[in-house]
């Protein structure tokens, strides 16, 4: 059953207010018991405006099913995670009625019902949807002042008006005749029996089950008295807040004896632990135990004076976690139960022992505490401490204490003390630790220097290898008799009876603390983290498997769990956490913390030894900075499930979306925020996150205690956010569900721009390789013309001729005569011949070179040209040169020269001409070059596509090397023209 608990009047209510102010003023305030703290058992949290709360009243608290506080103030509706303070106006689209929030509901169905004054006196929150009543849908009166919701689901609304009811989606007003007085409507209440209370401003009414009628069950007595509030004990009966005694029983039978506490009681709450609160109006909080109507014994009152931040409390809530939450008239309070005792008012705390006699001694900075079961009792020098400095603390086999002090030591026993006679020997400086089960007993010293206590004299443990007698910085002793000793630099030394000593490193830095437990196993804090020795192995748990901080006091409980006091709480460890961890290096240990949200007196401290013991009742006793804690790992509870986290908001470059529907950030999203919480009430500061996208994390990102994430820079595509809480006991809860979002692309990161980029590169590719081939074979397709028609010309002329010449010289071998005139006239033409085919020979050399123009210009270069391929033919040559000759690209003319030589030469070769004339004209853009003979002539449409015509095609590509065109104008027995322009 889900009850909101509100204030229920409001100023709207100012003769009713003169009133009550008339009866006040005369009232008694309560007074808590004479030398006790009444919040002693809790942890006092407060906020207010400072910390981002509206400054006003809080008139109502209501938690809904995601564990956020819901705060009705004078400044309107706020939401609380433990950590930041929303108001609605920051939350939704939808505002609500300026003004006041006089009451709260949470209902099963998830939704926030919100009691407001004026023309929309209620509202409802749904989904993030605000939707407001009034008139028009059936709801009379312009104040809300109660809400419920029963049983069987209906809501009912206590108003101004009277009693309204819920039916569908309209309000139905509870007439008259139903039993129910006439007037306001001040609470509305269900008990586990399901019998309805209604509290009016004269009576106070019932129903039963199944029964139409109301019932008066009581009547106010005192015209200024009122009742607002109702709450149900353990046994089922049910209280109401009263404004003259604090709080009564409705329909108990009036005493004639004035009530043993006068109040203006405004607000009732039952708590899970039996405790009875009563907020009042001027006379603090109140808590009854065994609460019997208003004249019950014990009410312990809180006011300010113990740390109460007002004395006007208007309301109350037990949250899920067990927390008392106050709404004041100066802020939001938070009482947190302990479930460790912390036992302050101590100075300076440095050791706790315990004797078989059920003391426990704490020795302190002003003398030793002894604990016994009928109260304390403080030792000093006057009862015989060596010092007002107590360092450390030791109980011997026989039962007796010893006690180190800054001036000496000495042993208590029979109920006082006696002084430890030390013989001469080693100066000792102040001793820190005693540790042994008899005889010896080891002593460390403010030197960290070790000795050894033996038939009543004392001696430096010199005898200790490698240490020599200086460097311990703890000290333990095990049952068997085991020493070890752990030293500054981390080492420890080890030494069992019956065994040779060996010396560990375990890797904790310098060693502050040793024990060892009921297995035998031996634990090593340092201010790096915790080692366990067993089986003569090592394990190391350190920060990379989620140790919190140094190690300050081990001790193990009953069932074997270790209770270990850190720089930043007592932490509970199962050892099989570190059994983990010998298996994986890389585990992440469970642990339970406790600190000082839990009623730990504030960190552990291990100034003195022993800083941690168990005593025989089996509680756990902590030396703290700011006393001593006791620890019962019988009665601290379960372990909390970790929080579970909730995803609240999302913004893309200042820009918040909505998260109920599908989310798609617009393109060029360059700077995105996402912020989460986990609703734990108790210690929220206690809580870590980690969180992830996937899509672009490539693992889990531990974001410390910070509620939000940020991204820069996000590519465009679908994601999923993950987040996952911690209570900082090193167990991830389940991480929330996902957060699925998309970021559009911008048009150049779309696929479609992709691969029309990557055609386009494809195409420019394949069409320069295209290009580049046909370049190739172009010129392939030159190299193979210039080498056929060399060998052309070879074939013809030199071949021919060397042929007809072997002829010769075959045919004078055989001539026996060669000195008669023939014969020398024979070899004289052999002679002539050779010289004209050493001629042909020179001639074709010069033809496979290029012709160069860097000495000559265009005209005379293909003057030599063409005379070198005549070669003394009788052929005539004529060249005309018409225009201006000008510079052109070297390329240009080389080509032309190449074409005018292959074309005189198949002139004179081929087409036997006697006549050739060559034509350069230089145009204003362009140039052109022809050559025409009086030779045969041919077919070029034939010859073109005849096999071994490569003088043609080299031309006719030549040209178009140079962007110019090649013409051939020629027919069998009419002489050829061939025609090259060029653009210049």
């Amino acid at each position: 059953m889900i009850i909101a608990r509100a204030m229920r009047l409001d100023r709207g209510l100012s003769c009713l207010a003169l009133a009550l102010a008339a009866l006040i003023c005369p009232v008694a305030a309560a007074h808590a018991q004479p030398g006790k703290d009444p919040l002693a058992d809790y942890t006092v949290t407060t906020w207010n405006e400072n910390d981002g709360l509206p400054a006003g009243r809080i008139r109502a608290i209501a938690q809904d099913a995601d564990g956020y506080l819901w705060l009705g103030t004078d400044a309107g509706l706020v939401r609380f995670d433990g950590v930041r303070f929303d108001a609605w106006r920051s939350l939704g689209d939808t505002r609500l009625p300026v003004g006041a929030v006089s009451a709260l509901l949470t209902a099963r169905d998830g939704a926030l019902w919100i009691g407001l004054g004026g023309a929309t006196p209620l509202g409802r929150i749904k989904d993030g949807t605000l939707s407001l009543y009034g008139e028009r849908d059936g709801l009379e009166g312009s104040y809300v002042l109660s809400l419920l919701e029963d049983s069987s689901g209906t809501i009912w609304a206590g108003t101004f008006q009277g009693l309204f009811q819920r039916v569908g989606d309209r309000w139905q007003r509870v007439a008259g005749d139903q039993g129910l007085g006439d007037g306001s409507v001040l609470a509305v209440y269900e008990d586990r029996g399901k019998r309805l209370w209604v509290a009016t401003l004269n009576a106070v009414y019932r129903r039963a089950p199944a029964q139409d009628r109301f019932e008066r069950v009581d009547v106010i007595s005192i015209s200024s008295n009122v009742w607002q509030s109702f709450s149900e004990d353990a046994s089922g009966r049910v209280w109401i807040s009263d404004f003259s005694q604090g709080f009564k029983e409705p329909g108990a039978a009036s005493r004639a004896r004035r009530p043993a506490r006068r109040g203006w009681g405004v607000d009732l709450l039952h708590d899970h632990r039996g405790n009875l609160w009563v907020a009042t109006q001027g006379q603090g909080l109140w808590r009854i135990r065994g609460a019997k109507d208003g004249t019950a014994a014990t009410v312990d009152v809180v006011n300010v004076e113990d740390g109460l931040a007002s004395n006007a409390v208007h309301s109350l809530l037990e949250d899920r976690e067990g927390n008392i939450w106050l709404g004041t008239h100066a802020g939001l309070q938070r009482l947190t139960p302990h479930r460790v005792t912390p036992v302050k008012h101590l100075a300076i705390p440095r050791a706790v022992e315990a004797t078989p006699d059920g003391s426990v001694w704490v020795g302190t900075a002003a003398g030793l505490v002894r604990f016994l079961s009928a109260g304390r009792r403080v030792y000093t020098e006057a009862d015989g401490l060596p010092g007002t400095v107590v360092l450390a603390l030791h109980t011997d086999r026989a039962g007796a204490l010893w006690v180190s002090a800054e001036r000496g030591v000495v042993r208590f026993s029979d109920e006082r003390f006696s002084p430890v006679l030390i013989a001469p020997g080693p100066k000792v400086q102040r001793i820190l630790t005693m540790a042994g089960t008899g005889d010896p007993l080891w002593l460390r010293d403010f030197n960290l220097r070790l000795f050894r206590w033996r038939d009543g004299r004392l001696e430096p443990a010199d005898d200790v290898p490698d240490m020599h007698g200086k460097a311990a910085s703890a000290l333990d002793v095990g049952r068997s008799g085991t020493l070890y000793v752990g030293s500054p630099a981390g080492l420890m030394y080890v030494r069992r009876p019956g065994y040779a000593p060996r010396i560990y490193d375990p890797r904790t830095g310098t060693v502050g603390y040793v024990m060892e437990d009921s297995r035998g196993h031996v634990w090593v804090g340092g201010v790096d983290g915790l080692s366990r020795l067993a089986h003569d192995r090592l394990t190391l748990v350190t920060r990379r498997n989620g140790w919190p901080g140094e190690v300050k006091s081990i001790v193990e409980d009953a069932s074997g769990l270790l209770w270990i006091g850190t720089a930043v709480g007592i932490l509970r460890l199962d050892p099989r956490e570190v059994d983990a961890v010998a298996v994986n290096p890389e585990h992440q240990i469970r642990y339970r913390l406790f600190n000082t949200a839990d009623g730990v007196a504030g960190v552990p401290f291990n100034e003195g030894r022993p800083s941690g013991l168990r005593t025989s009742d089996g509680r756990l006793w902590f030396v703290t900075s700011s006393g001593v804690t006791i620890v019962d790992p019988r009665s601290v509870g379960p372990d909390p499930a970790p929080p579970a986290v909730l995803v609240e908001s999302v913004a893309a470059d200042t820009r918040a979306f909505d998260l109920a529907g599908p989310l798609q950030l617009p393109a060029g999203t360059s700077h995105l925020q996402i912020g989460f919480t986990a609703v734990t009430l108790s210690d929220p500061m206690r809580v870590r996150f980690r969180y992830r996208l996937d899509g672009y994390d490539d693992d889990w990102v531990d974001a410390g205690t910070a509620r939000q994430a940020t991204y820069t820079n996000l590519p465009p595509r679908q994601y999923q956010f993950r987040v996952a809480a911690s209570a900082g006991d090193g167990t991830w809860g389940e991480p929330s569900a996902p957060l699925t979002f998309g970021i559009a692309p911008k048009f150049y990161q779309t696929t479609w721009f992709y691969l029309l980029c990557g055609l386009t590169v494809f195409l420019i590719v394949f069409a320069s390789w295209r290009l580049h081939v046909r370049q190739v074979r172009r010129q392939f397709a030159l190299v193979l013309a210039e080498r056929i028609r060399m060998s052309r010309a070879i074939h013809d002329t030199l071949l021919q001729g060397l042929a007809a010449l072997a002829l010769q010289v075959d045919d004078l071998s055989h001539n026996p005569d060669l000195s008669s005139p023939a014969g020398k006239k024979r070899i004289s033409d052999v002679r002539r011949q050779v010289e004209g085919y050493i001629r042909q020979a020179r001639r074709s050399i010069l033809d496979l070179r290029t012709p160069t123009l860097a000495t000559r210009d265009l005209p005379q270069a293909l003057r030599e040209a063409a005379e070198r391929a005549i070669g003394g033919r009788p052929v005539e040559l004529d060249i005309t040169v018409n225009g201006t000759p000008h510079t052109c690209p070297a390329a240009i003319e080389e080509q032309l020269l190449l074409i005018g030589q292959e074309a005189v030469n198949n002139a004179v070769q081929h087409g036997q001409a006697r006549r050739v004339a060559v034509q350069l004209d230089y145009l204003e853009d362009r140039m052109a070059l022809r050559i025409a003979d009086d030779g045969c002539g041919f077919d070029p449409a034939t010859a073109m596509q005849a096999p071994g015509h490569y003088g043609l095609v080299s031309m006719r590509e030549r040209a178009g090397q140079v962007r110019g065109t090649l013409t051939i104008a020629s027919s069998p027995g009419n002489g050829t023209e061939i025609e090259t322009v060029v653009p210049v």
